[in-house]
């Protein structure tokens, strides 16, 4: 290949990239100006109880992912995964020292690597899910002030006349 050709497709990858990322920036336009028309169409009232709502939502998913990760901190302070390599250790000492008789130890040593992988997997996925969802909370909140602020601002000139 000469260098045209690479420039080309260097571009081509460059632009294929853009796509999807416009289109997801669109749709994040059009869900934020609807959400943003819904909560302008709300009363006084309803827009506050929408903003404490969304607040307390917000603290409370904060507060349970502190303590989840807290609790995975103190989990590693406290050696609980030395347990999960002794164990291995184990297994894989049986397999050198034993004659011919692996087959236990090996298919012990797949299940055991499972659980451990499958037990990392949850952890990090409900870390990703707890993270995500504090994200939209906060965006939500914010399209909330954005609102409120807009109905305050309006509101002032016509309590001045």
């Amino acid at each position: 290949m000469n260098k045209n050709q690479d420039t080309i497709r260097v571009r081509i990858k460059r632009w294929l990239a853009r796509v999807p990322l416009r289109e997801k920036r669109q749709k994040d336009l059009d869900r934020y100006r609807q959400e943003k028309h819904r909560l302008e169409e709300l009363e006084e009232d309803a827009l506050e109880l929408e903003y404490i709502n969304t607040i307390a939502k917000y603290e409370h998913k904060k507060g349970i992912m502190s303590i989840f990760v807290i609790f995975i901190l103190v989990a590693i302070l406290m050696k609980v995964w030395k347990y999960f390599f002794s164990f291995i250790e184990k297994i894989i000492l049986y397999l050198t020292s034993s004659n011919g008789d692996t087959d236990i130890a090996i298919v012990t040593f797949v299940i055991y690597a499972t659980i451990i992988a499958s037990i990392t997997a949850i952890i990090l996925s409900m870390l990703v899910a707890f993270t995500r969802s504090a994200n939209r909370l906060n965006k939500h909140l914010l399209i909330i002030k954005e609102v409120r602020n807009f109905k305050n601002e309006r509101e002032v000139p016509q309590n001045k006349k």
